[in-house]
């Protein structure tokens, strides 16, 4: 499991869609469906429902959105100790 994935869980979850989503990451449609696709496969679970009007999380999707909104989370809160140790401020990522 990559951080990148997890990020692109959450954007997909927050836009519906993977175009939207790739463009708010700033990577590729292909890059983020690669992302999501490779996730599931290692998860054994399909986490969103695709179709013609974007993309749905299933209901296992919904418990791991969760999951990975923590992550994000507490990586962005680690971020914020290692800028304090550096002398920096906390949300300067």
């Amino acid at each position: 499991m990559k951080i990148s994935q997890l990020r692109a869980v959450v954007a997909v979850a927050e836009h519906g869609n993977f175009s939207e989503a790739a463009l708010d990451l700033q990577l590729t449609q292909p890059a983020i469906s690669h992302a999501i696709a490779t996730l599931e496969e290692e998860l054994g679970i399909p986490l969103f429902a695709r179709g013609r009007h974007g993309a749905v999380l299933t209901p296992a999707g919904e418990r791991i959105l969760h999951h990975a909104r923590q992550a994000m989370l507490h990586l962005e809160m680690m971020q914020a100790e290692a800028n304090l140790h550096k002398g920096l401020p906390k949300n300067l990522v």
